[in-house]
């Protein structure tokens, strides 16, 4: 079976674009929700910028870190974020799997519209597991995001 390559997630969310954009660009509050459902985030760290770094340190509930590390290509703010994300590195440093990932957000009538598009630029054999799981993985993490702009708003 052939895994993903691609994944377009909408959300509605009861907020404003700009709370929602915030979520996604205030470390304090992406810690909160990025990963799937029980895992932490013990590190994570963005530079809202062209060129600047994320990482974020995902923490399993058996106490495993998986470490994501990437690179925002542009920032619109309150309307459009773009990363590029290594999630998996071999011995030599080089991307075992790596995504493309554009977030847009619109707001109708004082509630933001997000788009989320992922695309695989990169994978190896030994990250299909990893692959398979995209679509749940991101839909716990945006259930979450949800959960978080509810105690905000």
């Amino acid at each position: 079976m052939e895994t993903q390559k691609s994944l377009h997630v909408r959300r509605i969310f009861g907020a404003s674009k700009e709370l929602v954009y915030q979520a996604w660009t205030d470390p304090a509050l992406l810690a909160k929700w990025w990963g799937p459902r029980q895992f932490t985030n013990p590190t994570c760290e963005i530079e809202v910028k062209s060129g600047g770094n994320i990482h974020i340190d995902m923490k399993g509930p058996e106490g495993n870190i998986y470490p994501m590390k990437g690179t925002i290509q542009e920032v619109i703010p309150n309307a459009k974020l773009s990363f590029r994300a290594v999630a998996a590195e071999d011995e030599n440093g080089n991307p075992l799997l790596e995504t493309e990932n554009i977030v847009t957000f619109e707001e109708v009538n004082g509630i933001c519209i997000m788009h989320l598009d992922v695309h695989v630029v990169t994978k190896t054999p030994q990250m299909e597991p990893a692959l398979e799981g995209m679509e749940q993985g991101w839909s716990e993490s945006l259930y979450k995001l949800g959960e978080v702009l509810d105690q905000i708003h």
